[in-house]
Parts: structure tokens; C-alpha cells; sequence
């Protein structure tokens, strides 16, 4: 998890908006 913006780009594919918003 130290990556944010692959979680991000991972979370706007397989996960819902919500998610994203919550890494970001």
C-alpha cells in the first residue's frame, strides 16, 4: 500500500467509486 496511485488506478477498475475516493 505504499503505492496510492496503483491501489487508485486498480480501485477505479475493479473497485467502486467509493474506494477510490477513500485512497485517494
Amino acid at each position: 500500500m505504499s503505492r496510492p496511485s496503483a491501489n487508485y488506478l486498480r480501485g477505479t477498475r475493479i473497485a467502486p467509486p467509493a474506494i477510490t475516493g477513500r485512497e485517494t
